[in-house]
């Protein structure tokens, strides 16, 4: 609410200049009643009010045609999307004004050291003081002040401004969210900092951004690390703030320079840094204007470190939103503020510009950027949320290996976030499996039994968009994209996942060999033991697989996805022990010591063969191999027809 001083001097201003009494007035009376009631305000944000207007009143973009009334007055004095607010000052006992000024020299008196203690207990009577805000916030607006002093101005309005709280005194129905009073002055004070002007201009060419850093830990450190680590050491990043030529347009920029970032009001990154973790302490994710200017910082800060501060505190926000009902989820239809609260922009306007940003930001230059991008799409996707899933699946190319990892955690989450569907799932399967079922018969009805028990739907999820995208993506990037399906498959339990597996066999027909052994890499660690698609395929690329590495690990590969005694593999490694490659006899006979669980003379007969075998190798892994089958060590011992092989073999096993 506005001062009672400054409310009737607007009101006797506005009747002075309505002329017709009918409580409307031309938007060209606009800035002329401000200045009699005492406010004053610059081009650039009439021309923004102008606009609000002109958007809400549904008005055609001229002054004559444009009105307002007392109440848009009020409005906008109070909005902190708009620095009149920052005007509004009220009249102060002379207590209340030496208590502030008393705490404003102690602000302005400490140093970078002294500050945090000075400000960890703050006087209850400075703390919720509008008017103590407003008074530091207007010397922190003074360009002369150094870095340390507008940082410590910059803390001292987060220490003392008022928390958000639910307005009292105000019936709601149920499922109805309350007002929340929010101090306005602050959050427009930290606007200011965090304002954005003209274009800024990169040369490309002077970009680096090493990966060497701990991403956990706070970013004001990391940043200060990187600077001194870093960029002075290597060649300094070069910005063009202006074009060299007059009239320069967007079109005509050199090919060397892209358009960056924005220009700030606050040229330290440090400062516009506290200004992002004040907005958090001040403000929720309930108050959109907040969200509007951690967006905007996010996407245009010209510091990655000040984007990279944006995205957590929305991943902040985010963590509480999932804590609120059903209903009031970022990708659920209905939405947590009122159309009232902001008019010009609705809530699926707001929604869809969130999703925005934060694929902008999955597209950042910087990497340290891009991780924090992929936790708060993590943290704020709703299952089945397909703009998640969209924007993430692409970044499994990413050339950092930072981001590669943290896309696949958050393709995990997003997957596992089903939580009760996927558990009851497992449960399900596991018991089918036992009872006998194939595995894609049983996989099937777990899926369907999980969906009527626990009533949520298991219709587009992780799998199918990462599917999608790498049948549709590069063969240079389709056998790491293999992999990283089958770990974000594992990591969420989901194993035996009819879909997934079925992809990947058919993948194992590839003509290009490392597709077809990424296959078999990621189908080893999602499919059950004894999966009847899954054993086939590895032995048929066992038996006739042409390329030498992707025959071996096939052979490998059916000792991780048979069980010990099954006949069919077997019969195919027997007749592998006779193969012209050493690597394959060697393979195939290491791997018939795992499975085979009884002796068989045919087998054995053809493993004493390989005793005598012109590899080393081959010779110790038969026998290795016949100790293991027949328990006989000193027959096996007679066997080795080498010297040196069978005082090997002593060594390895010496006798009782």
């Amino acid at each position: 609410s506005l001062p009672a001083v400054l409310r009737d001097a607007i009101q006797t201003t506005f009747h002075d200049l309505d002329i017709q009494q009918n409580g409307f007035l031309q938007f060209k009376f606009f800035s002329q009643l401000l200045h009699k009631s005492g406010l004053y305000i610059n081009e650039m944000e009439t021309n923004a009010i102008k606009r609000h207007l002109s958007h809400i009143k549904g008005a055609e973009d001229e002054e004559t045609k444009i009105v307002f009334t007392i109440e848009d007055i009020h409005y906008f004095c109070t909005n902190p999307s708009f620095m009149i607010c920052l005007q509004i000052e009220e009249s102060m006992s002379s207590e209340r004004e030496i208590r502030i000024n008393q705490y404003v020299s102690k602000v302005l008196e400490q140093d970078e050291k002294t500050i945090d203690d000075f400000l960890k207990s703050p006087s209850l009577s400075i703390v919720g003081d509008r008017q103590a805000v407003l008074r530091l916030a207007k010397i922190l607006r003074e360009k002369s002040l150094d870095i340390a002093t507008r940082k410590n101005l910059t803390k001292a309005i987060s220490k003392i401004s008022e928390k958000p709280r639910e307005a009292s005194g105000v019936d709601r129905m149920p499922g109805v969210k309350k007002d929340k009073i929010y101090d306005d002055q602050a959050i427009a004070a930290f606007s200011w900092i965090l304002c954005h002007g003209s274009p800024i201009y990169m040369d490309q060419r002077t970009f680096t951004n090493p990966e060497h850093e701990n991403i956990s830990q706070d970013l004001i450190p990391l940043y200060t690390h990187w600077i001194q680590k870093y960029e002075k050491s290597t060649r300094r990043l070069e910005f063009v703030t202006k074009l060299q030529e007059e009239g320069s347009s967007r079109q005509s920029v050199p090919p060397e320079l892209v358009e960056y970032r924005e220009t700030c009001h606050e040229a330290c990154e440090f400062v516009r840094m506290e200004a992002i973790r004040g907005l958090g302490n001040i403000s929720d994710h309930e108050h959109e204007h907040s969200l509007k200017v951690l967006e905007r910082c996010a996407t245009s800060d010209p510091c990655w470190a000040v984007r990279g501060m944006a995205l957590e505190m929305l991943k902040a926000f985010a963590v509480n939103i999932r804590k609120a009902s059903f209903f009031e989820r970022w990708d659920m239809q209905e939405y947590w503020w009122s159309d009232q609260d902001e008019p010009w922009r609705s809530q699926d306007e707001s929604r869809k510009y969130l999703w925005q940003t934060l694929e902008i930001s999955t597209r950042d230059i910087a990497w340290q950027v891009r991780v924090r991008a992929i936790e708060v799409i993590t943290e704020t996707a709703e299952i089945g949320n397909i703009d998640a899933h969209r924007i993430l699946v692409p970044l499994i190319e990413d050339q950092s290996n930072r981001v590669k990892s943290a896309t696949q955690r958050g393709l995990t989450n997003l997957l596992y976030g089903r939580g009760e569907w996927v558990a009851r799932r497992w449960e399900e399967l596991q018991k089918n499996v036992k009872d006998g079922m194939e595995h894609d018969l049983a996989a099937s009805e777990a899926e369907e039994k999980a969906t009527r028990a626990t009533r949520k739907d298991a219709a587009t999820t992780v799998i199918d968009v990462l599917i999608e995208y790498i049948k549709s993506g590069k063969h240079g990037f389709r056998q790491q994209n293999l992999i990283t399906l089958g770990k974000v498959v594992h990591s969420a339990t989901m194993r035996g996942e009819n879909k997934c597996i079925n992809f990947l066999v058919d993948c194992m027909d590839s003509d290009i060999a490392s597709v077809r052994t990424s296959a078999m890499a990621a189908v080893r660690v999602i499919c059950l033991k004894d999966d009847r698609r899954v054993v086939q395929k590895i032995m048929e690329m066992a038996a006739y697989d042409v390329d030498v590495h992707c025959k071996r690990y096939a052979i490998e590969s059916l000792e991780v996805v048979s069980s010990r005694g099954q006949r069919d593999p077997l019969d195919v490694l027997c007749d592998l022990l006779g193969h012209g490659e050493a690597e394959i006899r060697e393979s195939a006979v290491r791997t018939i010591e795992h499975l085979a669980d009884h002796c068989d003379s045919h087998m054995i007969g053809k493993i004493q063969l390989l005793l005598s075998d012109s590899n080393w190798s081959v010779r110790r892994a038969a026998a290795t191999c016949l100790k293991h089958l027949c328990g006989d060590h000193s027959n096996v011992e007679n066997l080795i027809p080498d010297p040196q092989d069978r005082r090997w073999f002593l060594r390895s096993w010496p006798h009782p």
